[in-house]
């Protein structure tokens, strides 16, 4: 999983798994660190790239919760960083 990749390059350790659990009645899958699930589900389908970023900010919400430090960091500013989608229409940067 790229997430996991760069959970792992951070130096984060853990348990870290996608699941769809019993309690969820809708059916999402949730991300699990350490065995806890924060945050929002997601649904399963759709484009590529809203997959990716949904599983990434599910993975953020709830590595940042289990282990109360700020992930993925700026490492030239030591700030918080979130995933986003850039939709190239033409649009400069």
């Amino acid at each position: 999983m790229i997430v996991e990749r760069d959970v792992r390059a951070a130096g984060i350790t853990g348990t870290l798994r996608m699941i769809v659990p019993d309690w969820d009645t809708m059916g999402m899958a949730w991300v699990e660190f350490q065995g806890i699930c924060h945050g929002n589900g997601f649904g399963s389908g759709g484009d590529a790239q809203w997959v990716l970023w949904d599983v990434a900010d599910a993975t953020q919400d709830v590595v940042v919760e289990a282990t109360w430090k700020m992930w993925p960091a700026c490492p030239v500013h030591d700030r918080g960083l979130r995933a986003e989608i850039f939709m190239s229409q033409g649009c400069q940067r």
